[in-house]
């Protein structure tokens, strides 16, 4: 099962997890959809975040899947 994410604020209106349902259907693809609602006092924090950990554990040439907390998470992860 493939999983997707929205991260934003606010998300009420988005019909993006509709769109990718209709078309996971028609490939006949199972997914999961997360939507992770992030007000925008912290979206800045976030990002930072999220940057800093690609750089530290998550680079491209050699990921440290083992010591990511995220792993569990990680289609490529699970595989490491």
């Amino acid at each position: 099962m493939k999983r997707f994410a929205i991260l934003g604020y606010p998300l009420g209106h988005t019909l993006s997890p509709k769109l990718h349902r209709l078309l996971a259907e028609q490939l006949g693809e199972q997914i999961e959809y997360s939507i992770c609602a992030i007000p925008p006092e912290e979206s800045n924090n976030f990002c930072h975040r999220m940057v800093l950990h690609g750089r530290a554990l998550c680079m491209a040439r050699s990921p440290l899947c083992s010591e990511c907390p995220l792993q569990a998470l990680c289609d490529f992860g699970k595989d490491q």
